[in-house]
This record gives structure tokens, sequence and C-alpha cells, in this order.
């Protein structure tokens, strides 16, 4: 996690256009592909924030609960600006990888993570969803960086602790009932 948010400190000093920048997956690549059926495993959650608002409340939650996670400014966050824009990335470690060998694993996969998404979302009182899109373990997360010498250094904040189990804690929130439905 330390290096992983040394990592994203480092990019977030750096002036580079949004097509020079490094990406992240959630999961390797089992065939070069970025498919959902190219997936292998996760093990680290990647949440989107764009558009939804102030996270503080997100971040209070994570730590409160002693939830180890990266928290950074995307390249287009600005909250001091004169018209604020608010847009983060979140990485959650995970307890032990997902696995997705099949379909029914990605596709319970990604029912699970959106529905902590929203979980979350609703817990910590954000004024937007967070961005289900990122359930798809081939999507590309882009690490926040300067796009121009004038803005600020992303921030990048990181707190250690316990990592997540994304079944159990889900489950814990009435998953399994919204999956029998």
């Amino acid at each position: 996690l330390a290096a992983l948010a040394e990592d994203f400190a480092a990019a977030g000093r750096t002036v580079r256009p949004k097509t020079d920048q490094s990406l992240i997956m959630a999961s390797p690549s089992r065939d070069g592909h970025h498919a959902d059926a190219s997936a292998t495993a996760v093990s680290v959650l990647l949440l989107d924030a764009d558009g939804c608002g102030d996270l503080s409340g997100l971040r209070k939650l994570l730590t409160e609960e002693g939830i180890a996670h990266i928290f950074s400014w995307s390249s287009s966050c600005d909250p001091t600006a004169a018209k604020p824009v608010h847009k983060y990335h979140v990485v959650i470690p995970l307890s032990a990888p997902a696995l997705l060998g099949t379909k029914e694993e990605v596709w319970r996969y990604k029912r699970a993570y959106a529905f902590l998404a929203g979980a979350l979302g609703k817990i910590a009182g954000l004024s937007g969803s967070l961005d289900v899109m990122m359930a798809s373990p081939m999507q590309p997360f882009f690490r926040g960086m300067r796009k121009t010498e004038d803005a600020p250094p992303r921030e990048v904040f990181v707190q250690g602790g316990r990592t997540l189990d994304l079944f159990q804690i889900v489950n814990a929130l009435g998953f399994e009932k919204v999956l029998d439905r």
C-alpha cells in the first residue's frame, strides 16, 4: 500500500497530458486484452468519484473503521477553486483476491462491487454516486497527474489498517438478499 501511495504521489507531482498517464487495472489480464473475460483476480477495489462532491465523509468512514486505503485527487480535481471541482480516486486493498475464472464469478464480483459502492456512498452521505463502471475488473484507472505547471500537485493520503473482505462485508449488508430477488 505504501509503495502504491508513493507512486500516486510521484505521479501527482508530474505534469503530463491524460493520454500520457500510466494506468492501473484491478485485475491482471490472462490474455493481454481488457475485457471482463480476460480478468483473473482482483486484489484492490478502485473507486472513482467524479461529481460526488466532497468525499470527507467517505474518508472519515474508512479511517474510523480502520480500513486501509489510498485517497487521491484525480487529474482535474481542484476543491479550492472558485468553483470547486471534486474528483477523487480511492484504492482499498482486499484481504483475499476475488478470483475470476468464470463468467459467473466476474458477474458476482461486479454485482458485489456495485452494491458496496452504493452502500459506501449512502453511509458516507455522498451527494452523487461512485462510478460503477469501475466494477469492471479490466476498467482502466488513471493515476492523478497535474495537467499544467500552474496546477497544484495532486494530494494523496494513505491510511494503514485492515484490508477488506469484499464478499463478507456486502453479505453482512444484505447483498445475498439482493441476489435472491
